[in-house]
């Protein structure tokens, strides 16, 4: 609220303006009475001497030296709407300088800020980083909390308006993180019932199916064997979309034991391999060790949730190669480790994720794909990350994606 170069000084609504705000401060000469309950100590003086000049501050400078250490933005505007005083907190919310946001009206510094001038109670504005022409342009999106409200001068007639305020941005994002939290909880626990109840019947046709492919009416019928065949392969990504719905409903905590995730690796990516062998894109799978050592590697994990998070992985790799519009591709699996980290990279050359997607596809029920319910790399990252690591996605349209897994090599003491 100081006015270092002498604006408005000579302006007499400002004059007035300010002297609508006291402070109840006792002259130097008046005699203070002590508290009724207090003890007065011996020799205590019983009165206030007067102030050498200078010692005591006027009051209203008083009253702007607290206001300018507040960390709460104040303004004091004029019955125009014009900025007449601001304390630093308010600068640095506007991300100016004092002395060129006094003498300006609050609703040129940004339009939406018109809800200042009336009084009100707890309310809340948008600020987005890009104003309008001749605003003032901000570092990033504000969420402001104020409070309004009319300064009466003596006579009761309004002389202007008093504003505090603050970035609540941060709190905003917290409160709608929470709520997308409860939201989430809510949908898992009804996510969780329905695929339960689909889960069975879903089994059911599968193991039919099954059966059928084994009883000699249909054993030379190659229409049939195709059909009963697609059949298992549309309940097998059922079962697996249902057990992804069940993970993310349920969200159970992991349970570590020691086992050979080279093993497990090495079997999943057998397994992928052998069911696509018969689509008509050519796709190659192979698994690697990046540490150029052979054997087992041994490591505390839970392997059927690792083991689900490497299916999603290399059948989103697949899918991303099946989706090319011409010839085949490549996915590489590496698995490698030292004294820090267990790393695993899923590498493939499919049709990439576009750049506009990437900071979205870890978000629940995102998908780019029609074929996916949006909850493969979100269980993926809460696996990951219940095993204390953490998962990375890069990508590049048309070239391809690779994602990375990085675990603790010693996520419980210890040695992998």
């Amino acid at each position: 609220m100081s006015d270092p170069e002498g604006k408005g000084h000579d302006d007499p609504k400002k004059r007035t303006f300010a002297r609508t705000i006291r402070l109840d401060v006792r002259d130097g000469g008046e005699t203070t009475k002590p508290h009724p309950r207090s003890v007065e100590p011996p020799g205590a003086p019983t009165s206030i001497e007067p102030a050498t000049s200078g010692e005591v501050a006027e009051p209203l400078d008083l009253l702007q030296a607290v206001l300018a250490t507040l960390p709460t933005g104040l303004l004091l505007l004029d019955t125009s709407g014009t900025i007449v005083g601001l304390n630093r907190a308010a600068a640095a919310i506007f991300e100016g300088d004092t002395s060129d946001l006094v003498g300006r009206r609050l609703v040129d510094l940004r339009a939406e800020l018109e809800s200042m001038l009336w009084t009100a109670d707890k309310q809340e504005v948008l600020l987005v980083a890009q104003g309008r022409p001749g605003e003032i342009e901000l570092s990033e999106t504000k969420v402001l909390g104020f409070t309004s409200r009319t300064v009466p001068g003596p006579d009761g007639v309004p002389r202007g308006t008093v504003v505090s305020f603050s970035d609540i941005t941060e709190a905003k994002l917290r409160e709608k993180d929470e709520a997308h939290r409860r939201r989430l909880e809510d949908l898992g626990r009804i996510t969780a019932t329905l695929a339960h109840e689909i889960r069975n019947p879903v089994f059911a046709i599968m193991s039919l199916a099954q059966v059928l492919q084994g009883e000699p009416a249909v054993a030379g019928w190659a229409d049939g064997q195709e059909m009963l065949a697609r059949i298992v392969d549309e309940t097998k990504r059922i079962s697996a979309l249902i057990d992804d719905l069940l993970f993310f409903g349920r969200r159970k905590q992991i349970r570590r034991t020691r086992g050979d995730l080279w093993a497990v690796v090495s079997t999943v990516v057998d397994g992928i391999r052998r069911g696509v062998e018969d689509r008509m894109v050519d796709v190659r799978i192979e698994a690697v060790r990046g540490d150029g050592k052979d054997g087992p590697l041994y490591w505390h994990f839970d392997e059927n949730a690792i083991r689900r998070v490497l299916v999603n992985l290399i059948r989103n790799a697949v899918s991303a190669i099946e989706r090319k519009a011409v010839g085949g591709g490549r996915v590489r699996v590496t698995a490698s480790a030292d004294s820090r980290w267990v790393t695993l990279r899923i590498e493939d050359d499919g049709v990439g994720i576009p750049a506009e997607h990437l900071d979205r596809i870890f978000d629940e029920f995102y998908t780019t794909t029609n074929s996916g319910t949006g909850l493969g790399l979100p269980v993926c990252r809460s696996v990951v990350r219940q095993h204390g690591g953490e998962i990375r996605v890069d990508s590049v349209e048309g070239v391809g994606t690779t994602v990375t897994v990085e675990l603790p090599a010693q996520p419980d003491g210890n040695p992998p």
